[in-house]
């Protein structure tokens, strides 16, 4: 019973990771197309996009921050 908890949760750490992935490639993509977009627009545009699971917005602010950490999205200093 254990190690199929395991399994499991191994499972859950492998997908979550894949749709992390996902969703910072469909960020790139948008951001790369538009240059500018504002914060609520561009979750809305990454829900749309994603057809492969429905993608919680707090997940993507998640990866937002991700990508502005590790310099591929930069926030407009403007727009806090």
């Amino acid at each position: 019973m254990e190690q199929h908890n395991v399994e499991i949760s191994n499972e859950v750490k492998e997908l979550t990771k894949m749709r992390s992935m996902i969703i910072q490639a469909q960020l790139v993509k948008i951001m790369k197309g538009r240059r500018k977009e504002r914060h609520n627009e561009l979750i809305n545009e990454v829900i749309k996009q994603i057809i492969s699971f429905k993608p919680e917005p707090s997940m993507i602010k998640q990866q937002i921050e991700w990508l502005i950490e590790s310099d591929y999205l930069m926030r407009d200093d403007k727009d806090k």
